[in-house]
């Protein structure tokens, strides 16, 4: 009789029967869709993110152990790098607090900065852990949700802070930037290369990349940087295939933003006795209208040619001065998570926070010692991109991690990406399913030549 792979795993040898139905996928769910309600919660560290803290910790035992008892499998071999760096960065943040308190800072705000790093370090075990028990479609369709969730989060929170539009919420879950970013890659990688349903995932990046173009945030335009990338790795054989994908993408985005923009204007244009160009009444509008976004996009070539002009960019000058002050003070440990980062905005005010746009928070908070911890990072990273390049350079997965190498790059002078909770969300399962495309069989490349061959001739004719 063969015994389920859950319970061989879970067996009576440790956990006990209860833990047969909390396997990887309850565990992967509950970090990934807790933390997506849990962080939202408030800026502080109350009772629901404290809830979730211990949760995860929980999770993460449960998958520790999953990890070890299959520690002699190919797949966890192949996770041995990023053990290494999980394991390094456990013992960072272990010294973070004693720095930290020398410091003067508060265990509160130790705690609550260190717990993006801390999820960080909890990625290679949980993503090697799912992957033991989730199939492929069930990571796909998480990635699916929790980015599709993510994205429409995250319009409603800029949309709100710029006033562009007035919501009932301000977010429905945690508002971050990852979790979208990672599904637009993986979907523009699925679009450029099925044979099949390539249509819809264009149509689903075109969405995606429609939410971050209609709040008007600049930096959303990196991210065609990614599928270009993606596109150059095809090479020119799928040229045509490739250009009529990201026009097909490019008209459906457009079309989010104009029926947004024309959302934001009919109640305007119907409201009784409001004829054009004439106030509607007393009452102050409500939102700052649909020229917002025209002006925040247009506002490109004025900060192309002179960045001085940029309010922005100037505060974003000042917070790259204030961490490097902080980096100076204590360059080989820094000055630990949870010590204020203090600047001056374009009003002239001090502004306060335990993290700041620009990649110098890492090394101001752990030093050149979290440089070299990260650095190991980059490498399990480059050693994930490799194993996954030498399988099939063609395959979704390996053009993903590709995708979201390059676009970490060129948006890493934005800010560090792990500060952003979510970046370690998204991770979880673009390793997961890294990890379990090691389990697929592989043909010979031969073969693999041929059904490239093939593809390509049926996508170009």
């Amino acid at each position: 009789m063969t015994i389920p792979r859950v319970a061989r795993v879970h067996g009576a040898g440790g956990l006990g029967n209860g833990a047969l139905v909390f396997d990887g996928r309850f565990r992967v769910a509950f970090v990934l869709f807790g933390g997506m309600l849990a962080l939202q919660s408030s800026p502080t560290l109350d009772a629901v993110k404290i809830t979730y803290l211990v949760g995860t910790v929980l999770c993460l035992v449960g998958a520790l152990v999953t990890v070890w008892r299959a520690r002699r499998t190919p797949e966890v071999r192949l996770g041995v790098p990023w053990i290494a760096v999980s394991a390094a960065l456990a013992v960072l943040i272990a010294m973070s607090f004693l720095v930290a308190r020398a410091n003067l800072t508060s265990t509160m705000d130790w705690t609550r900065d260190v717990a993006a790093y801390g999820l960080f370090a909890a990625v290679p075990v949980l993503a090697l852990d799912v992957q033991s028990s989730a199939s492929r479609k069930l990571l796909i369709g998480l990635l699916v949700v929790a980015g599709i969730l993510g994205g429409v989060s995250w319009a409603f929170e800029w949309l709100s802070r710029r006033n562009i539009a007035e919501l009932p919420l301000t977010h429905l879950v945690f508002p971050s930037g990852q979790l979208p970013s990672m599904l637009y890659l993986f979907a523009m990688a699925t679009a450029l290369t099925a044979r099949r349903g390539g249509a819809a995932w264009a149509a689903l990046g075109g969405v995606i990349l429609g939410l971050f173009l209609l709040t008007g945030t600049r930096s959303s335009l990196l991210l065609l940087i990614g599928p270009l990338a993606i596109a150059v790795l095809l090479g020119r054989p799928g040229m045509r295939s490739s250009l009529l994908t990201f026009l097909s993408h490019g008209v459906v985005a457009v079309a989010v933003v104009l029926a947004f923009q024309l959302a934001l204007a009919l109640p305007t244009v119907l409201e009784p006795g409001g004829a054009p160009g004439e106030p509607s009444g007393s009452k102050p509008p409500a939102t700052s209208g649909p020229g917002v976004l025209p002006d925040r996009l247009g506002s490109l070539g004025a900060l192309l040619n002179s960045q001085a002009i940029d309010p922005s960019m100037k505060e974003r000058v000042a917070q790259y001065q204030a961490a490097w002050a902080l980096f100076v003070s204590s360059p080989i440990v820094g000055v630990g998570p949870g010590h204020p980062i203090v600047w001056t905005n374009v009003s002239g005010r001090q502004r306060t926070g335990f993290t700041a746009d620009t990649p110098l928070v890492m090394p101001a908070k752990f030093g050149v010692v979290g440089m070299l911890v990260f650095l190991g990072a980059a490498v399990a990273y480059g050693s994930t991109v490799r194993t996954a390049w030498q399988r099939d350079p063609r395959s979704v997965i390996t053009l993903t991690l590709v995708g979201y190498a390059v676009l970490t790059i060129v948006g890493l002078p934005l800010g560090f990406p792990v500060e952003d909770k979510g970046a370690s969300l998204a991770l979880i399962l673009l390793l997961a399913l890294a990890f379990a495309e090691r389990r697929q069989p592989q043909l010979p490349a031969a073969t693999q030549t041929l059904s490239v061959g093939v593809v390509e001739r049926q996508r170009t004719s």
